[in-house]
């Protein structure tokens, strides 16, 4: 596997763990049971799901610009 593949596996991966946590978090805003609960999973989710955001925006423009160069 070769430097290219594994960024792409990574963004991929990125991508899903993002997806993921925003699922979880709409799925905690209707079965929560109290609001306490609701932003305790906030609390611990949105920092996760912005750094995996912010990690495959970045990944996939450095992925973008290196395959133009390539080119």
């Amino acid at each position: 596997m070769n430097g290219g593949e594994r960024m792409k596996k990574i963004i991929k991966v990125l991508w899903c763990i993002f997806g993921v946590c925003i699922l979880i978090f709409i799925a905690s805003v209707f079965l929560a049971k109290s609001s306490g609960t609701t932003w305790r999973v906030f609390s611990i989710v949105m920092p996760l799901a912005s750094i995996t955001l912010w990690g495959a925006i970045v990944l996939t423009v450095l992925e973008y610009i290196r395959s133009k160069k390539e080119k």
